[in-house]
């Protein structure tokens, strides 16, 4: 299971912060230094929800806010205070962005949440969600979808946790009659599918490097063993189908 400890941990060594703006509470750096951080993580096989609580969010914020509200949630999930988690995926969505049923219904000044997301990366342990919601519009219509920031223990919201094969943490999020103020509402009310877009578009990447961290380690590990043989006769370093097994991982450790 994800340790917090280890959250907190990443956030001392600066980790949280590479790649965000120093103006919207970040460290500074380009994007390609998240990706490094990313791609390190998944050399170590770590299971904390970097990509689904720091490089998806932080996009998503930078892209829908100005700097000084933007900040106002990076600097504390930078600093490991909250944990963001990006609910905005939904079943009949197959993975897309624009297909959104879940309903933001104006209410006495704020709005009543309804629906369902899926596949909620670091769900499981995030203390606030970005919810996508239509304020307007029919459910693929390429407008009308907003944004709220929803913490965890607002009544009408339950969040299902499970493990992924590798120990990672996914939730699925039910909004029943979930109400929220204004002040929830993130950027301009209908505006947020390009934001969500192109965070969308940095947690793929993100993930990719993370698989390539991975690939690299796994190869590395290989060599060693195939190098350094405990076995008496080097079974191991002379049997010809691992080696060629081996060859296959340089090459494709070579095309990612």
């Amino acid at each position: 299971a994800a340790d917090r400890d280890n959250w907190d941990r990443i956030a001392a060594m600066y980790w949280l912060g590479q790649g965000i703006p120093k103006e919207v509470g970040g460290h500074g750096g380009t994007l390609s230094a998240m990706m490094t951080v990313a791609e390190r993580l998944g050399a170590g096989l770590a299971i904390e929800p970097y990509t689904g609580a720091i490089v998806y969010p932080s996009q998503v914020l930078q892209t829908l806010l100005d700097s000084p509200e933007a900040a106002k949630l990076l600097a504390p999930a930078v600093a490991g205070q909250i944990r963001l988690a990006m609910a905005c995926h939904e079943a009949a969505a197959r993975g897309g962005l624009r297909w959104t049923e879940t309903r933001a219904t104006p209410d006495n000044g704020g709005f009543v949440l309804n629906g369902c997301k899926v596949t909620v990366d670091g769900g499981g342990t995030a203390t606030a969600y970005l919810v996508s919601a239509r304020t307007s519009g029919e459910v693929y219509d390429p407008i009308g979808h907003s944004l709220f920031l929803v913490p965890r223990n607002t009544p009408g919201l339950k969040a299902r946790a499970w493990r992924m094969i590798d120990g990672s943490d996914m939730a699925a999020i039910e909004l029943d009659g979930v109400r929220v103020s204004r002040e929830a509402l993130l950027g301009k009310p209908g505006a947020a599918l390009g934001a969500l877009s192109a965070g969308m578009d940095a947690a793929i990447v993100a993930s990719a490097f993370g698989v390539l961290g991975a690939m690299k380690a796994t190869v590395a590990e290989t060599a060693t063993l195939l190098n350094d043989d405990p076995q008496a006769g080097g079974a191991i370093r002379d049997a010809w189908f691992l080696r060629h097994n081996y060859a296959g991982m340089l090459v494709a450790l070579e095309q990612a």
